[in-house]
């Protein structure tokens, strides 16, 4: 009875609250539209030599968090996020809180923090890109299951965010010891970082730097030597990427139109800055048509209008959709641009 009752005393003592949960869930969100706005960044000033990373800033974003989450489970036994808040995995059915994450639990985690957010944010960019998509009104069988997908998704949506909302609450209540549905059919929950979590940790490095010491053949050598490097990488990017992913959303926010700190009396007395060089024509794309009034894409007068963020050039809003659905960039100056970044542009309705 006195040893249960240790234990109860001891996991309740582990159990995290529901803000530091909160948290680092919070930090999964944040990290990457920060990351895909330096893809789209760096693809927008090199659009020759990187307009792909924006075009597959998802995978590109995917092979990333695969690698951290990877390293993060087989070292700390933790996903990233958890880690940098000092939670830690274990088995929801162990009776103790000192036993490592076995392969089953580690691929199980891998699929619900790297796989399925992936899938995800594919089903929702599949979803906003769909909606606008003319022509939606036809027999075609791949039109149909578009239309049935938009049905459909919002309510699977919506039956996601309950569950996960009925969990985040249980837990809160203490009925739940899972935080997440996620969680609960890997058969984990969180705890807090121990001094004994911290010392198993520094006793697997040091038998991994025993392993390296020892006469190994040069293949093996070779092999211990990239692994222990793309260790450190990976080490350097953890400890990094919190503060990197920090310094991008200030310099996002500060370029934003809801800043209203930039437009300020004192920035106001600066003189007005000249306008923007006139987007250079790529070698590579189609040339500007010789009326302004004309598509470059058909040749044909602009009907329902939509100009594009990164370049300025107007063309017919289906031209213009169906173009970069399939290259993905500007079909004039050749610069990354995403569907995101098409603008419609409404007449005037005053006479």
């Amino acid at each position: 009875m006195a040893s249960f009752s240790a234990n109860f005393m001891q996991q309740n003592y582990l159990r995290p609250s529901i803000f530091e949960l909160v948290a680092q869930n919070s930090m999964t969100t944040a990290l990457r539209p920060a990351i895909n706005y330096a893809l789209q960044t760096v693809a927008q000033h090199y659009p020759n030599l990187c307009g792909w990373l924006w075009r597959y800033s998802e995978e590109v974003f995917g092979c990333l968090d695969l690698l951290l989450q990877s390293y993060s489970l087989r070292k700390f036994d933790a996903s990233f996020y958890e880690n940098f808040y000092g939670l830690r995995r274990y088995d929801i059915n162990a009776k103790s809180v000192g036993k490592p994450l076995n392969t089953r639990h580690r691929l199980l985690s891998i699929l619900f923090l790297v796989i399925l957010p992936y899938v995800k944010n594919k089903l929702d960019n599949y979803h906003n890109d769909w909606k606008d998509e003319v022509g939606t009104t036809t027999n075609d069988i791949g039109q149909q299951i578009k239309k049935y997908f938009l049905m459909l998704y919002p309510y699977i949506h919506l039956i996601c965010k309950s569950l996960s909302l009925a969990y985040n609450l249980m837990y809160a209540c203490g009925i739940d010891d899972s935080f997440s549905p996620l969680l609960k059919l890997a058969g984990l929950r969180l705890v807090l970082l121990t001094k004994e979590d911290l010392e198993q940790i520094n006793s697997r490095e040091i038998i991994e730097q025993q392993i390296t010491n020892e006469k190994l053949s040069l293949w093996r050598k070779i092999i211990m030597f990239i692994s222990k490097t793309f260790s450190l990488i990976l080490k350097g990017l953890i400890s990094g990427l919190p503060v990197l992913a920090f310094c991008l959303k200030t310099v996002e926010w500060w370029y934003s139109p809801e800043n209203t700190t930039r437009s300020s009396s004192a920035f106001g007395e600066l003189p007005i800055p000249p306008p923007p060089d006139k987007p250079k024509v790529s070698p590579n794309g189609i040339k500007p048509s010789i009326n302004p009034a004309d598509c470059a894409l058909c040749n044909e007068a602009i009907t329902n209008a939509a100009a594009l963020s990164t370049s300025g050039y107007v063309f017919c809003y289906p031209c213009v959709y169906h173009y970069l659905k399939e290259h993905g960039k500007c079909p004039i100056t050749q610069v990354a641009t995403g569907l995101q970044q098409v603008v419609k542009i409404y007449p005037s309705v005053l006479k």
